[in-house]
């Protein structure tokens, strides 16, 4: 029964995690027409958060020992003084305090990934020895996001769920009217429900945001690492305070006039993945492993025969009789080659 219950809450998890990625990348790409006016390119006078870093994770052998703190920052970077919300914030601290250096500040990426999980799962692993004696890691969940001042759309999961379409991809005209109508139903509950936040949640706001966590943790410069859309994180911190950055390490480099508004009249007519040409990449990727599985024979499992051809059959088999995912009941997902 434990098993179970913990599978339905991290289905739960991932669900409304996708829907505030969803609604993050419509905020993060185009500015809505009701949004404040732009705000100040710095951090003007707002005050630098305390941080009152706690135990938040157990000790032992084999487990690291996680510190969290909360930090208030502006609402609005043209009001410092006005209101604020919070931002939670997990460290790791360094190995070896003698040599520590600073923090390593990370952004997983989404928009909409929370810099807290990614610690908690990936911190002790993904880096090196040398890095990790010399660096407090340091993840955030961005404004919006899971334990900070969250984007609430609806009163209950229920509701929210409620809103996704029975598929994860739209394949079909119909489930292409049927994607643009749970689009449309989120926005509008998220307009009704989600507060001033909404029009608070850009990326320039989450870069002033680091830059105070930066001041808060004692750095007199930012070293970031930043993952898919958090190398565009990256990037706008380093153009809004090219003064203040040590090093910033960005992986998945993304084309910032792509992702933000695209070229002409892009940001209107084509969704910003189609800007990213995501799946040209995607697509010269699959093309690619086919002609090394070919060559590849016999240590190719997919090399019987003509590898192209066996995945064009499979694509086919799969559209004409797609298999439900693995997701416990009643949440169960038809999947189809075309699944992103």
């Amino acid at each position: 029964m434990a098993q179970s219950s913990n599978a339905r809450h991290r289905l739960r998890r991932t669900v409304l995690a996708a829907l505030v990625a969803v609604l993050a990348a419509t905020l993060f790409t185009v500015p809505s027409a009701t949004a404040s006016p732009p705000p100040a390119s710095g951090t003007g006078s707002a005050a630098v958060p305390q941080l009152d870093w706690g135990s938040c994770a157990p000790e032992g052998e084999g487990l690291e020992a996680f510190q969290c703190a909360t930090a208030e920052v502006p609402l609005d970077y043209d009001r410092p003084r006005g209101r604020q919300i919070t931002l939670a914030l997990a460290r790791l601290p360094a190995a070896d305090p003698s040599r520590k250096i600073g923090s390593l500040f990370l952004n997983p990426g989404g928009p909409g990934g929370s810099g807290v999980d990614f610690l908690f799962g990936a911190g002790p692993f993904l880096y090196s020895d040398q890095v990790r004696a010399r660096f407090d890691l340091v993840g955030f969940d961005p404004r919006g996001i899971i334990r900070s001042t969250p984007l609430r759309c609806f009163d209950t999961f229920e509701e929210a769920e409620a809103t996704l379409p029975p598929f994860q991809f739209p394949y079909t005209r119909a489930e292409e009217r049927t994607w643009i109508q749970s689009d449309r139903a989120l926005a509008r509950a998220c307009a009704e429900h989600a507060g001033p936040i909404l029009d608070h949640m850009s990326t320039a706001n989450v870069a002033r945001d680091m830059d105070l966590l930066r001041r808060a943790v004692g750095d007199a410069k930012l070293t970031y690492a930043g993952y898919s859309y958090g190398s565009y994180l990256g990037a706008t911190y380093a153009n809004l305070f090219p003064g203040k950055v040590r090093a910033l390490v960005v992986d998945g480099v993304l084309d910032p006039v792509a992702w933000s508004t695209g070229r002409g009249d892009q940001a209107r007519t084509l969704p910003f993945s189609t800007r990213l040409r995501s799946a040209k990449g995607a697509y010269e990727t699959l093309q690619e492993f086919l002609r090394l599985c070919d060559a590849g024979g016999p240590n190719c499992a997919f090399s019987q025969g003509n590898p192209k051809r066996r995945f064009d059959r499979l694509a086919r088999r799969l559209l004409r009789e797609p298999p439900s995912s693995p997701t416990p009941p009643p949440a169960r997902r038809s999947w189809s080659p075309t699944t992103s």
